[in-house]
């Protein structure tokens, strides 16, 4: 009975409680795709500001052994650089390179040995399954592409190839346990297999990656990047400071955009509906329905509806990143998990619902609270 009559006084036409139902719905989609979006851009920040690797071999074969060493290397960029930037001298190890004929996208899958604080310092938020590695363990943490190269899933072991040793002897039990797998947005890191490098004691840097933290002065770190290199045999620097610092700025405004449209076609909906409301409530007011009454239509009513547009919008952002995830699996010849739908993406959409609940209830009951029967009908004339 309380629908009925909530469905009754609130919309009167079918077509009423349609344009309500697809329109906010269609707010809740673009909400949770947007989230998404964004949520894929701050994944990036697990790429590193800057990377340096050691020569390669002249003749240019990629050997096992990737890049030369460089001792001492890691060390003197610690003495030198700023404080707000964190180095961390690496073991590089080469398996293959790849190369999408599609795409064109080149993939390196590699094994890297990492200090132990590397892993909860910058690998803690892009876990997509598992956990990090324990301590004095020989567990591995895989990119999302090695993990499919591989064929393997958490807890699984890895081929004896997949090593930090310099001898590849394939009849030898294989070192590793897969203890997680990053994320696809992770695309630094997706070819490679990451080990603590305390477990190879004596493998020496051949590359070293650091994270700048906060407001960076980049030039002067190119000035101490060019009096350190010149006293090793750097082959490569890699610089990813500006591209990751315009993405987490894109993202930023991404969010502030989005957020703001969603609130303002929010707003829009609710003032259409709100137009005429006086009557509406006067009318119930009216039949004799209590305020106690009228409170429990409203909560019930609003918010049987809401949920339903919460569970659709939350239906078509699964829907929307099947599609992609679908179409760019395609593209690269194996399952890719394109945009990701977490925790992030469904508390966007419940705050948006439960916005909108608390606004149209608080309205509505403010209004009733000011109005008798005989002043919304005189007023409705």
């Amino acid at each position: 009975m309380i629908r009925t009559i909530f469905y009754q006084i609130y919309f009167q036409r079918k077509r009423e409680l349609a344009f309500f139902f697809i329109v906010f719905s269609l707010i809740l989609l673009y909400l949770g795709f947007q989230t998404m979006e964004i949520d894929k851009k701050f994944k990036q920040m697990s790429t590193p500001d800057l990377a340096i690797a050691g020569q390669s071999d002249s003749d240019g074969v990629i050997r096992f052994r990737f890049y030369k060493q460089l001792p001492g290397l890691e060390a003197d960029l610690k003495q030198n650089l700023p404080t707000q930037v964190q180095t961390y001298g690496v073991v590089m190890r080469n398996i293959l390179s790849t190369q999408n004929v599609k795409t064109l996208e080149k993939v390196e899958y590699s094994v890297i040995g990492v200090q132990p604080g590397f892993f909860s310092s910058q690998l803690a938020h892009s876990l997509k399954e598992g956990t990090l590695p324990a301590a004095g363990k020989k567990e591995a943490v895989l990119g999302a592409f090695a993990a499919r190269y591989y064929q393997v899933k958490v807890g699984d072991r890895l081929p004896p190839m997949v090593t930090l040793r310099e001898d590849l002897d394939e009849s030898v039990t294989a070192d590793f346990t897969v203890s997680g797998i990053l994320n696809d947005d992770v695309t630094y890191f997706r070819g490679a297999v990451i080990v603590s490098r305390d477990l190879f004691p004596a493998q020496t840097d051949n590359a070293v990656i650091a994270y700048f933290k906060g407001h960076t002065d980049i030039s002067r770190i190119g000035t101490a990047l060019e009096s350190l290199i010149s006293r090793f045999p750097v082959g490569s620097v890699q610089s990813f400071y500006e591209t990751k610092r315009e993405t987490q700025r894109s993202a930023i405004l991404h969010m502030a955009v989005i957020g703001a449209g969603a609130l303002l076609m929010a707003w829009l909906l609710i003032t259409t509906f709100m137009k005429g409301m006086t009557r509406k409530i006067g009318l119930m007011k009216a039949l004799g329905v209590p305020n106690r009454v009228l409170r429990k239509i409203n909560l019930l009513g609003f918010g049987s509806l809401i949920a339903a547009c919460f569970l659709t919008g939350l239906a078509g952002t699964y829907a929307v990143k099947w599609s992609f995830d679908r179409s760019m699996s395609r593209v690269y010849g194996f399952s890719v998990e394109y945009y990701r739908m977490n925790g992030l993406t469904i508390l966007s959409l419940l705050l948006m619902a439960c916005l909108l609940f608390v606004i149209l209830f608080g309205m509505i009951h403010f209004k009733g609270s000011r109005i008798s029967p005989r002043s919304s009908m005189l007023d409705s004339h």
